[in-house]
């Protein structure tokens, strides 16, 4: 996801000064703001946000310091109408709606977090006038023609390559979770194969039942040839992207990617009727929370979505 914003001819760094013109340079407000950020970081860091995520953190400040030092704002008085500007300025240089607003929700928990230490008065970022509206892109998602497609080309991989892309499928796990689960992480309750998901997106811990039947048998018997303390099917995230790369090219099916293949059991679910909060606990998506102020459901739903095995 690219940030940039093209200020002036500089490129001001964060933590150096203006990198490549060869032109005066720029003092941030240092080391003041440097231990901000800092101390800003770490905290995100003790609320459990992941290291992806604080890194994106760290990219979107840096944008908006170079910005705010560019054009010689005080970030202690920044005004909404400089926000509107610096809004602006993301748009015109061609990021979408969604990366602009995750820049936004960046910055408006970095000046919440100066409120809360006594470092400014207000905070200057306000969802509900710079949030910019956008369309949502469609869910994208294998088609029956499609699938059959890529399973029939699956059959042709090691099997662990195989049950990875099946776990993602049946499971509905990100490929970073596949990347770590162990065989100890995959175990039967009630008749059902389960997958323990302990790394999950902002560090929660989420239990997914496999909801093919064969595929969760496969997993009980692949299980048996792995260490337990040892991932399970010992590929990094990375090499299962570049392998997806491979299927989509055999396969012929031309978005198919590892998060297709989730997008692909979240909504084979909501077409089968299973309750949106339901799908949400299994996916492991944050608004779940939310969700739930609107609609209960017993935690034994979640199980019962599970494929019994024999």
């Amino acid at each position: 996801m690219d940030t940039s914003v093209h200020c002036k001819t500089d490129t001001f760094s964060l933590y150096g000064g203006v990198e490549g013109s060869g032109s005066q340079e720029l003092e941030l407000f240092n080391p003041e703001l440097k231990k901000l950020n800092s101390e800003f970081l770490q905290k995100m860091r003790s609320q459990g946000r992941s290291e992806k995520t604080i890194l994106c953190y760290k990219r979107d400040l840096n944008k908006f310091w170079e910005w705010v030092t560019l054009n010689h704002f005080d970030f202690r008085n920044l005004t909404s109408k400089q926000v509107s500007a610096y809004v602006d300025k993301l748009i015109g240089s061609g990021l979408s709606a969604g990366t602009v607003n995750v820049a936004l929700s960046c910055l408006k928990s970095f000046y919440e977090y100066l409120v809360f230490q006594d470092e400014v008065m207000k905070n200057p970022i306000s969802t509900k006038f710079h949030r910019v509206n956008g369309v949502s892109k469609q869910v994208r998602y294998l088609k029956e023609v499609e699938l059959k497609k890529v399973l029939k080309t699956l059959k042709k991989y090691p099997e662990k390559i195989e049950l990875a892309f099946l776990t993602m499928l049946y499971a509905g796990l990100r490929v970073s979770e596949v990347a770590v689960i162990t065989a100890e992480d995959v175990f039967t309750q009630q008749g059902r194969v389960v997958i323990r998901v302990r790394c999950g997106k902002g560090k929660k811990e989420r239990y997914c039942p496999v909801v093919d039947r064969e595929t969760a048998s496969r997993l009980l018997r692949y299980k048996k040839k792995a260490k337990n303390d040892c991932p399970l099917f010992n590929y990094s995230a990375g090499t299962l992207q570049n392998y997806s790369v491979k299927i989509k090219k055999q396969s012929t099916v031309e978005e198919f990617s590892c998060h297709v293949m989730r997008h692909t059991f979240g909504t084979t679910l909501l077409a089968q009727g299973v309750p949106i909060d339901v799908i949400q606990e299994m996916m492991g998506h944050v608004s779940i929370d939310t969700t739930r102020r609107y609609s209960k459901t017993l935690p034994e739903k979640v199980l019962g979505i599970g494929a019994k095995v024999r």
